[in-house]
């Protein structure tokens, strides 16, 4: 199936928000929309379906947690990166 445009009319906060969130989340304009969806489902289902609600926050609170440690491996090896640069112009 080919990609449509979708296009909403927001105030301009919303819009400037909703920017710096996808700059700094590093994903495609697709890919934000994607997740925003896929976590108003969850939350969606939370509401409607109370039996897994605490298996589906310990779920949330543990990919929380996998994704801080994947954005500090990403800082660590960028902090690497550039001390490694240093040393190059040294020599």
């Amino acid at each position: 199936m080919a990609d449509v445009t979708f296009g909403v009319k927001v105030p301009e906060e919303l819009k400037n928000e909703l920017s710096e969130l996808m700059k700094d989340s590093t994903l495609s304009g697709k890919e934000f929309m994607g997740m925003l969806l896929a976590s108003y489902k969850l939350e969606k289902a939370k509401e409607e379906n109370s039996l897994f609600e605490g298996d589906l926050k310990e779920l949330q609170t543990l990919l929380k947690r996998v994704q801080g440690i994947y954005t500090h491996m990403i800082e660590k090896s960028q902090l690497g990166y550039q001390q490694q640069l240093k040393e190059i112009e040294k020599k």
